[in-house]
């Protein structure tokens, strides 16, 4: 019989291998807010780093204002 930490293990696993590791649809598949995906990762997967929005440029970059 699982338990129910194993079990959640297994559902966050499986939702994030069906979404190709996207947090966003895996939370969906799921039926969870994405911050609630993101603290399941957390929880499931404690080596895994939390990615936060899309890469951003580097300083410096053409047409970027010195500062």
């Amino acid at each position: 019989m699982l338990q129910l930490d194993e079990l959640r293990r297994l559902a966050v696993r499986q939702a994030l291998a069906a979404a190709d590791g996207h947090r966003g649809r895996a939370a969906l598949l799921l039926g969870v807010s994405p911050n609630t995906m993101t603290k399941l990762v957390a929880d499931v997967c404690p080596g895994e780093q939390a990615a936060r929005g899309r890469p951003r440029k580097a300083r410096g970059a053409k047409g970027a204002t010195p500062r």
